[in-house]
């Protein structure tokens, strides 16, 4: 017995490389307006902390066809030291026409990169 392969397409709605967040106050990092249908998407990134400890939030908003306004949080106001802090990948499905955010808020401007994606397919 042979595994087939099925390939899917996929659609990048939105990507930043390091991204600075120049003000301490919450800042869209990635963001798109989900058109045609539902969307499944892949959502993640990393935070690098470059000279300073500081205090980071990192969420994503969304609007989810079947519960609503959702919502998840990687980072909660840490205070973190100079590094990468990775956001683990996360799949959600997105409603027709809803925006799709994620936001980061440094507390120490001009400390903050931000490197992610947003990918998706069509379910």
């Amino acid at each position: 017995m042979s595994a087939s392969i099925v390939r899917i397409p996929t659609f990048v709605y939105a990507r930043a490389k390091s991204y600075p967040l120049t003000q301490a106050q919450p800042t869209a990092v990635l963001s798109a307006v989900m058109g045609g249908r539902n969307v499944e998407l892949w959502v993640g990134g990393v935070v690098k902390v470059q000279n300073a400890n500081t205090v980071v939030t990192a969420t994503l908003a969304w609007t989810d066809p079947d519960t609503g306004a959702d919502s998840y949080t990687w980072l909660n106001a840490q205070n973190l030291a100079p590094g990468l802090y990775n956001l683990d990948v996360l799949v959600i499905e997105a409603q027709l026409g809803s925006q799709v955010t994620l936001t980061v808020t440094p507390g120490t401007a001009n400390n903050v990169l931000f490197t992610g994606s947003m990918r998706g397919e069509m379910p």
